[in-house]
């Protein structure tokens, strides 16, 4: 029997196979596809999610700045491991992180809706 305090550290594997939860290369892959915005010649959107924008990016006086971040954090999850690493190399770009754990939480959140953990409505 356990007798003095225990902190138990679980990681995102833990949640896979049981409550189909997002691993780190998955949930980097899609954050990726999402933020790698690019729009056609008459302003259609034609790489990434229509859905994060309408979401998170509504237009305002700082949206080209939210989208160029966006871009960025596409850009360099590619070359990393996981999206941690990824938001650790541009640490130094605020928005980049900000987008970036937004869509950490929309992801999880948009997992969790279609998984046993989703809470049901009475």
């Amino acid at each position: 029997m356990i007798s003095k305090p225990l902190v138990l550290v679980v990681g995102a594997g833990a949640s896979y196979d049981q409550y189909k939860l997002p691993l780190g290369g998955e949930l980097a892959a899609g954050i990726a596809r999402d933020t790698g915005m690019n729009w056609d010649s008459d302003d259609v959107l034609i790489r990434g999610s229509r859905e994060l924008l309408d979401d998170f990016f509504r237009p305002s006086s700082d949206s080209e700045a939210i989208i160029a971040a966006a871009k960025k954090l596409s850009y360099v999850i590619a070359s990393t491991a996981s999206i941690d690493d990824a938001l650790y190399l541009l640490g130094e770009h605020p928005e980049c992180v900000k987008v970036g754990k937004l869509c950490i939480m929309r992801a999880i959140l948009m997992a969790e809706a279609s998984s046993p953990l989703r809470v049901q409505s009475r």
